[in-house]
């Protein structure tokens, strides 16, 4: 999977030829690929997933979407730059 080789080059390549289902699809986690970008924060294959039609709001099986790992990593941004000032 692109998305977790770190390969957003070939993730640009690859999402024109995939499908809505394809994009979108759930492992048996129920995660989608844009889910695990966002957990990893490689917000350059968010970008790309979004552009194709990834859904930012389907949740896995403990109700987690790609808005909930994006939200929190924000949140820990503001907290880790609050923590270093």
């Amino acid at each position: 999977m692109a998305v977790l080789a770190n390969e957003p080059g070939y993730l640009g390549k690859a999402l024109p030829l995939a499908s809505k289902e394809e994009i979108n699809h759930r492992d048996t986690l129920g995660c989608t690929p844009v889910c695990y970008a966002a957990f990893l924060l490689m917000d350059e294959a968010v970008d790309i997933l979004k552009r194709h039609g990834a859904d930012l709001e389907i949740q896995d099986n403990e109700g987690r979407s790609a808005l909930h790992w994006i939200k929190e990593s924000e949140a820990d941004k503001t907290t880790s730059d609050s923590e270093s000032e």
